[in-house]
């Protein structure tokens, strides 16, 4: 075989073999990171295929900015309070009706992420515990 033959096999191969390691890489890193959050700071993560936000009824319905799907956003100084608040996560659907997606709690002092997922007709959260 000549030597320029070779040189396109072996060219196509690492590339076939780049090709195939960047993707895995794609695969493997999720669309959003729920990394831990700080004191005094909420993340919101939105991994369903809705908008969500996080609402604060004893904060007089205070929210957080609404999150588009495969994005987070940390909403900070909410204090360092050390007790818990009720939280309630909300998503919008394509019409932007405001749905239920869940609620827990949330203690200021130790900060905490909100994950959301599904569908607008399947939603559900990961809270604060």
């Amino acid at each position: 075989m000549p030597l320029t033959t070779n040189l396109k096999r072996v060219a196509l191969s690492s590339g076939t073999v780049g090709a195939a390691v960047a993707a895995a890489a794609l695969l493997a890193t999720p669309a959003a990171s729920a990394a831990p959050a700080a004191s005094g700071a909420l993340k919101l993560c939105s991994q369903g295929n809705y908008p969500s936000t996080v609402e604060f009824p004893a904060r007089g319905g205070f929210s957080t900015f609404v999150i588009n799907p495969g994005q987070c956003h940390t909403t900070t100084g909410l204090g360092d309070r050390d007790s818990y608040e009720d939280i309630n996560v909300y998503g919008f659907d394509g019409a932007g009706n405001r749905f239920g997606a869940g609620s827990g709690h949330f203690n200021p002092h130790r900060g905490g992420n909100v994950i959301t997922y599904g569908t607008p007709g399947n939603a559900w959260a990961l809270t604060p515990s």
